[in-house]
């Protein structure tokens, strides 16, 4: 036997629409991932204060 239980939604559906878009578009699978390794990869981040500026 089943009890069905009427639930009221927590935000409307817009707002969970809006949201399942935005975490759509930031899924790591469909973003391309960064390349963290080589040798430029930590170009510009770390800069030494005694090194001539070009």
């Amino acid at each position: 036997m089943i009890v069905t239980v009427p639930v009221p939604p927590i935000i409307d559906r817009k707002t969970f629409e809006a949201v399942q878009k935005l975490l759509k578009a930031r899924n790591p699978k469909v973003i391309p991932v960064r390349v963290i390794s080589g040798p430029t990869m930590l170009t510009g981040l770390i800069h030494c204060p005694n090194a001539a500026r070009p």
